[in-house]
């Protein structure tokens, strides 16, 4: 069941295999290292553990990881509703959720890790070719048994990156979710920064570790590192997450909020690497509720990225992305806030963009709760609602994705009671004001099934894309004073007459995703945006229950409801667009399963 391990696993394929077989009572529940002595040698090598479903592969560690690859896998999950199609369901979902998530496009294939494989014990590997249709692949870094000096673990990796390195080599780097021994003089939740680098090119085979530096706090948080990233000064560059109360008053709730910590190296590993730490270079506690809400511990699963297309300020805009919670706000949903800085300078905030330099990825943990005031000030978030976490970005030819112009896709993990998936992807970009756009990817249209083509201009016709379908809706206001007239797409339409509403909130300057006839609790709210506007965009994905939609490529909004039937609930159909105050037209295909086919 135990496994020697003191070599890159590229190494023992070319070496006769030695079993090294430890009785059970020699590891308990991780709490200490394991110990092989090498035959006939006094030498103390540090050993992995052979999973459960494994355990009579004693073989070596070759026949041992084949194993777990291949033998330990979970079987395969629909999700949620009736079975997501277009959303993608990781096996690994089955116990029960993941915790981060990271990307990366490396030679020519897309690459998404789940923090999920709790019974493999690392990162769940997924790939894509067009960022619709995944697969499961193999390989993700793993559970093993650490020491670095006076540091000891035996755990799951935690939130992390994958970045490319000098000699182009991929490097998934992170800290262990928990240790029993921190570095000499350091807490024991005090785990080290570290590195594994790929031993092959499809990221399956995973190096051992190497440390880049320690990080001490007065409290176990995760301090979750940004990707690193060259700068123009030829530097390496990361920022580790943090709240902002490590040097007073050393508690939460934390009244300063969240704080990055930057450091700088000119290698990113290696015997030339020398991470030394610059210090705080942004510091908040600012959510979009404003003086309602605030961050009161430290950021989460921070992402940091520039060079977007459409930047009026030539890709030197910058987009830091994190996950929001605190008193009121945001359930750990992902905020972002527009920023510019220097290499190894503090981050300057544009105020002037979107709410104060602030915006949110995705409005789905907001409800609307009082119908009597406008935009942001009608509503408030539920931390129990649906909720897009973990934003990560890909997509580039260039691994760099803060100084370097190119592509973004973002992905992202959908969390709520009844639903736990992979988000659909999103391509960024900014708009000449700085906000940042959001659309699906152009290959999703690959997944229409083109003779299902229908459309409507009148709120009379009923469609029946079914359940499983892509809508858009286009909406002109010619009036100036709509009253209370409220208009958008009905999706999901029973023969009982339940549906979904998907629409805009004039008078309150929102757009909404309104359930409440389905099950799924108080409508939805985001801003509609730009403020102002006349012309209103709907684009929807429905996936049997789940719906992810974009308003005016600026506002999104994800929903899970109940249909009563998948058979009889697939009709959608205009609502509020009479001609005259406002003009609309709804176009609907039925899709193609992607996932869980």
């Amino acid at each position: 069941r135990y496994i020697h391990n003191t070599m890159a696993p590229g190494v023992w394929a070319m070496l006769p295999l030695l079993a090294l077989v430890l009785p059970t009572s020699a590891f308990a529940g991780g709490e200490s290292p394991l110990v092989c002595a090498a035959e006939g040698s006094s030498q103390e090598k540090a050993c992995n553990v052979c999973l459960e479903c494994c355990r009579d592969y004693i073989e070596g560690e070759v026949a041992c990881r084949k194993c777990v690859e291949e033998e330990c896998r979970p079987r395969p999950w629909k999700g949620p509703g009736f079975g997501a199609k277009m959303h993608f369901a990781p096996d690994c979902l089955r116990y029960g959720g993941w915790h981060d998530i990271q990307a990366l496009s490396y030679k020519g294939i897309n690459h998404v890790w789940f923090g999920c494989d709790f019974k493999i014990g690392g990162w769940g590997h997924s790939t894509t070719d067009d960022f619709v249709a995944y697969k499961m692949s193999i390989g993700g870094p793993r559970k093993i048994n650490e020491r670095y000096g006076e540091f000891h673990s035996f755990a799951t990796p935690c939130s992390g990156f994958v970045a490319v390195d000098h000699d182009g080599v991929a490097c998934a780097g992170f800290r262990q979710c928990s240790s029993d021994r921190g570095p000499a003089g350091m807490h024991n939740w005090d785990a080290p920064l570290e590195v594994r680098c790929a031993l092959d090119d499809n990221l399956t085979v995973w190096g051992e570790p190497e440390y880049l530096f320690n990080v001490s706090y007065y409290r176990g948080i995760p301090y979750d590192p940004t990707r690193p990233w060259k700068e123009k000064d030829g530097m390496w560059y990361l920022v580790l997450a943090t709240d902002a109360c490590n040097s007073t008053t050393n508690k939460i709730p934390c009244p300063l909020g969240g704080q990055l910590i930057m450091y700088k190296s000119a290698f990113l590993h290696g015997p030339k690497a020398k991470w030394e730490r610059i210090g705080p270079v942004f510091t908040s506690n600012k959510t979009v509720l404003s003086e309602r809400a605030y961050l009161d511990r430290e950021m989460v699963t921070v992402e940091y990225i520039g060079g977007l297309t459409g930047d009026p300020n030539g890709g030197s805009t910058r987009v830091l992305f994190n996950n929001v919670a605190g008193p009121n706000c945001c359930g750990g949903t992902t905020s972002y806030t527009i920023v510019t800085n220097e290499p190894g300078k503090a981050f300057v905030v544009n105020g002037s963009s979107n709410f104060e330099g602030l915006g949110m990825v995705d409005w789905g943990v907001f409800e609307i709760t009082d119908y009597g005031k406008y935009g942001r000030q009608a509503l408030e978030a539920n931390a129990s609602a649906g909720k897009f976490m973990m934003a990560r970005v890909l997509g580039s030819t260039d691994p760099n994705q803060v100084a370097v112009p190119g592509r973004r896709v973002m992905v992202g993990w959908l969390y709520s009671s009844s639903a736990s998936l992979l988000s659909m992807s999103r391509e960024l970009s900014l708009s000449k004001d700085l906000e940042l756009l959001q659309k699906f990817p152009d290959s999703l249209q690959n997944y229409r099934i083109q003779s299902s083509r229908k459309f409507t201009s009148d709120t009379q016709t009923r469609i029946h894309p079914t359940p499983l379908a892509e809508v858009v809706g286009e909406f002109t206001i010619e009036s100036g004073n709509l009253g209370g007239l409220a208009f958008g797409v009905a999706v999901f339409g029973c023969e009982d007459g339940t549906h979904t509403k998907i629409g805009v909130l004039p008078e309150n300057g929102l757009v909404t995703v309104d359930g409440i006839q389905q099950k799924a609790g108080n409508p939805k709210g985001g801003p509609l945006l730009p403020m102002g506007t006349k012309q209103v965009r709907i684009h929807a994905v429905l996936d049997n229950g789940i719906i992810e939609v974009i308003f005016n490529n600026r506002t999104a909004i994800t929903a899970a409801v109940t249909p009563g039937s998948q058979a009889s609930c697939g009709k959608a159909w205009l609502y509020g667009a009479d001609g005259k105050d406002v003009v609309g037209r709804l176009e609907a295909y039925t899709l193609k399963p992607a996932n869980q086919i």
